[in-house]
């Protein structure tokens, strides 16, 4: 449990291996099962982030990068929350979330050496496309929703990458 990158990592692993079986219509064991995980990941994350800012020799992060990856897995978590009561046949919005879950697992890929800001901006606009949905019924709710905590780690991102610049 001492490196949160590869936690978070395997949490947004878990979280596009949801989203497919969301999209294929599977059980709710499943779905439920992957929510557990999920949540069980957000949970070792944040037991790690503790650890390494208590005990700084134990991980290679710095403490703003520990609480950085704190903020994103509590966001990814709030996400997993709206996802798996939407619906199923929104295939289109899925595929969405999906591409940008992918494109925050190859920002996050080698740790946080390789985050800056030109490699985090794209990201930053493909969220920023999503940001259409109109709210009409509880299902266009949650899908605001998580649009918003894509958004929120987003800014995370951002600010990570900014950070790392001004050194």
């Amino acid at each position: 449990v001492s490196d949160p990158m590869s936690l978070l990592s395997t949490m947004i692993r878990k979280i596009r291996n949801l989203l497919m079986v969301i999209s294929k219509g599977s059980h709710e064991e499943l779905i439920d099962r992957y929510e557990e995980e999920i949540d069980r990941s957000k949970l070792l994350i944040g037991k790690s982030v503790v650890s390494g800012l208590v005990n700084p020799v134990q991980t290679g992060y710095k403490g703003i990068e520990l609480h950085f990856i704190a903020l994103i897995s509590k966001e990814l978590e709030r996400i997993v929350d709206h996802l798996v009561s939407m619906d199923k046949h929104d295939k289109k919005f899925i595929a969405q979330v999906s591409d940008v879950l992918d494109n925050l697992q190859s920002l996050l890929k080698d740790g946080c050496d390789a985050l800056d800001y030109k490699s985090a901006l794209p990201f930053v606009e493909k969220i920023g496309g999503m940001q259409t949905i109109e709210v009409k019924d509880v299902a266009t709710y949650s899908l605001r929703r998580i649009v918003r905590y894509l958004n929120s780690i987003s800014e995370v991102v951002i600010d990570w990458a900014v950070m790392k610049e001004m050194g």
